[in-house]
């Protein structure tokens, strides 16, 4: 089971990691448990984004002149 920081690294850095660096970063981590890391590691959004439903303007009677 995971319990504190090891929540946020299975749930950032293994099930939802996506990227190269971050599967490497979680697969190190796990291979070397009492390893103390020390450094940075900026975690990437999701790569989806929100469907975006774009109306057609109509003629309102409205003049741009």
């Amino acid at each position: 089971t995971c319990t504190g920081d090891d929540v946020i690294g299975c749930a950032y850095l293994g099930m939802l990691a996506h990227d190269k660096s971050e599967i490497e970063q979680w697969k190190n981590t796990v291979e070397h448990m009492g390893k103390e890391y020390k450094g940075t590691h900026n975690l990437k959004p999701p790569h989806s984004a929100p469907p975006v439903h774009v109306a057609e303007t109509g003629d309102h009677g409205v003049d741009d002149d």
